[in-house]
C-alpha cells in the first residue's frame, strides 16, 4: 500500500484465474490482467505515483516475468537475466524497480534492478563469485 491509500495484491477473478490488481478508495479495483498469454498474475509492490510491480507467467513454457504497470502504459514485461523467472522486490517514487532473476540455466539467481529507459541491469555482473 502507498501514502495515497492504493492497494495492490492479487485476487481470484469469477472465472477462477488469478490476477493482480490495484485497489483505490476513487478508483475502484482495477485487474490488472497478465503477461502475454499468461494465466496468473500477482502485484507486490507501489510508489508514490501510482506505479505497481509483480509477476506474471507469460504463457511460454512455465515462464514467469517480473512486470512494471503503470495506468497510461499498462502492464510491461521487464524480461529475464537470461533464465525463466524474474520477481520484483520494490519500486522507489522514481521508477526503479529492483529484484531477483536467474540466470540462463535456471540454476543461479542475481539480483537486478530496472528503469523504463535503461532496462534490466544485472548487479552482480562482474563481481567474482
Amino acid at each position: 500500500m502507498n501514502n495515497s491509500g492504493q492497494v495492490v495484491g492479487g485476487s481470484s477473478t469469477n472465472s477462477g484465474a488469478y490476477h493482480a490488481f490495484s485497489w483505490t478508495l476513487d478508483g475502484g479495483l482495477i485487474d490488472l490482467g497478465t503477461l502475454s498469454a499468461g494465466t496468473w498474475s500477482a502485484a507486490f509492490a507501489v510508489n508514490s505515483k501510482g506505479q505497481v510491480v509483480g509477476s506474471s507467467t507469460t504463457g511460454e513454457d512455465s515462464q514467469t516475468h517480473a512486470f512494471f504497470w503503470e495506468e497510461e502504459g499498462g502492464m510491461v514485461d521487464i524480461g529475464t537475466l537470461g533464465g525463466s523467472w524474474s520477481t520484483p522486490t520494490g519500486i522507489n517514487n522514481s521508477g526503479l524497480v529492483t529484484g531477483w532473476s536467474y540466470l540462463a540455466g535456471d540454476t543461479t539467481a542475481h539480483a537486478f534492478v530496472w528503469t523504463v529507459r535503461d532496462g534490466m541491469t544485472d548487479l552482480a555482473k562482474g563481481l567474482n563469485s
